[in-house]
C-alpha cells in the first residue's frame, strides 16, 4: 500500500502498532516471537516510514530488527511528539492513542529516516542475527535446567545461562551503538532546548530515570555529566587484606595511567599543557576535592599526588633521583675500565640538571597561569 505509515509506541512488555492514523490497531509482546509478527506484518503492508519514540532502550531491538529489514525508520523526540498532540489536540495519554499519534506525527511531519549505510546494514544484520542465537539457546538452557536432577547438573546450567545473559546484554549493547550515534544525541538536547530531558541509565542491570536540563554556551544547547559527590564518602568495610589488595591495585592503576600519560606528552598525543599540574594546578584539585567531598576525599587525592612526583623524581635528569642512579650507573660502567666522573664533570652535571628542574618548574606555573586565564 502506497504512502502508509506506522507508528509504534514501545514498552517494556508490548508494542502497540498504528498502522495509518486512522487504520488498523495491533498490539504484539516485546519479544523475538512478536517482533517476529511485526516484520511479518510490515512487510506485507510496505510502509513508508515506521516511527517510534525514544524510550531509554526498549526501542532499541525492535528499530534495529525493522532497519534489518530495509524499512525506513525514524526515532524521535518524545518531546517533539508531546507538542504535536497538544497542537492538533490530542491530549490523552493511552497506549492505543500514543500509537495513533506516532502515525499522524508521521504524516504529518514527516520525520527524517536515519537509513545505515549498506557496511552499518550488514553489521546490524549480524548483530541481531546473533541475538536471536542467543535468546534460542538461553530458552533451550533455562528449559533443561528446569528439569535437572543432579546439582552438578544444575551448576553447569546456571553457570551458562549466566555467560548467555551477559552476552544478550553486549548484544543488545552492540545493536544500539549500530542504530544510535553522538549526533542523534546532540539533535534530542538541541531540540529540548531548556525543556526537561528524561535520561534512562542502565547499571547492574538496572534502570534509572534521570531529569536534567540543557544549558546553553557558545549558541549550543548542553548537557553535563559528572560524578556524584556524595558517594565519595561511601565507604564498604573491608579486611586488612582486602584493603591492602585495593590499595596496591589503585597504585599500579596510578602508575600505569601516569606513565601512558607522559608517553602520550612524549609522541604529541596529548598537550603538555592539559596534562600536566604545577603548585598552582594541584592546589586547585585539592581546594575542589574538599569543597566536593570534604577532607577524607584529600587521601586519595594525596596517593596520587605522591606516587606522580615519585614518578617524576625517577626521571634520569640530574639533581632528581633518577638522575643520581644514572650518574652511579655510569661511574660504575667507568670503573670497570680503571677510570672515574671528575669532580667538575660532576658539577656541571649537577648545575645542568637544575637549569632543567628550574625550566620544569617555570614551565608548569605557566600552564597553570594559563589555564587560569583562559577560563
Amino acid at each position: 500500500m502506497a504512502n502508509q505509515y506506522v507508528g509504534i509506541d514501545v514498552a517494556k512488555a508490548t508494542l502497540d502498532v498504528a498502522i495509518g492514523s486512522d487504520g488498523e490497531l495491533v498490539q504484539v509482546e516485546n519479544n523475538e516471537a512478536g517482533i517476529a509478527r511485526l516484520l511479518e506484518r510490515l512487510g506485507e503492508v510496505e510502509p513508508t516510514l515506521v516511527v517510534l519514540e525514544a524510550t531509554g532502550g526498549y526501542e532499541t531491538v525492535v528499530a534495529g530488527a525493522i532497519v534489518g529489514r530495509g524499512i525506513a525508520v525514524a526515532v524521535v523526540n518524545p518531546r517533539q511528539v508531546r507538542d504535536f498532540a497538544k497542537a492538533t489536540g490530542v491530549l490523552a495519554k493511552t497506549d492505543r492513542i500514543d500509537a495513533r499519534v506516532l502515525a499522524r506525527f508521521a504524516e504529518a511531519v514527516r520525520p527524517e529516516p536515519r537509513p545505515l549505510p549498506t557496511a552499518e546494514a550488514k553489521e546490524l544484520e549480524e548483530y541481531l542475527s546473533r541475538r536471536r542465537q542467543l535468546v534460542d539457546m538461553l530458552t533451550m538452557e533455562k528449559n533443561r535446567q528446569s528439569i535437572a536432577t543432579t546439582e552438578r547438573m544444575k551448576k553447569s546450567l546456571k553457570k551458562h545461562i549466566d555467560w548467555l545473559e551477559e552476552a544478550l546484554r553486549r548484544a543488545n549493547d552492540d545493536i544500539d551503538k549500530a542504530i544510535r550515534n553522538s549526533q542523534e544525541m546532540k539533535t534530542i538536547v538541541g531540540e529540548s532546548k531548556d525543556q526537561p530531558i528524561k535520561l534512562t541509565v542502565t547499571r547492574d542491570n538496572r534502570r534509572t530515570e534521570i531529569l536534567t536540563n540543557a544549558v546553553e554556551k557558545k549558541g549550543e544547547w548542553r548537557i553535563g555529566i559528572s560524578f556524584d559527590s556524595t558517594q565519595l564518602n561511601t565507604r564498604e568495610p573491608v579486611g586488612i587484606a582486602s584493603a591492602a589488595a585495593w590499595a596496591l591495585d589503585q597504585n599500579l592503576r596510578v602508575l600505569r595511567l601516569t606513565g601512558k600519560a607522559l608517553g602520550q606528552v612524549g609522541t604529541g598525543e596529548r598537550a603538555a599543557r592539559d596534562t600536566i599540574s604545577g603548585p598552582i594546578g594541584i592546589g586547585q584539585i585539592i581546594v575542589n576535592t574538599v569543597l566536593s567531598g570534604g577532607f577524607i576525599g584529600l587521601f586519595p587525592v594525596l596517593m596520587m599526588i605522591s606516587l606522580s612526583l615519585g614518578v617524576m623524581n625517577l626521571l634520569p635528569i640530574p639533581m632528581l633521583d633518577g638522575g643520581q642512579i644514572m650518574v652511579l650507573g655510569v661511574e660504575k660502567v667507568m670503573s670497570w675500565f680503571g677510570k672515574t666522573l671528575s669532580m667538575v664533570a660532576k658539577e656541571r652535571i649537577q648545575l645542568t640538571g637544575l637549569a632543567i628542574v628550574l625550566l620544569l618548574m617555570v614551565t608548569v606555573i605557566f600552564f597553570d597561569v594559563s589555564r587560569l586565564v583562559s577560563k
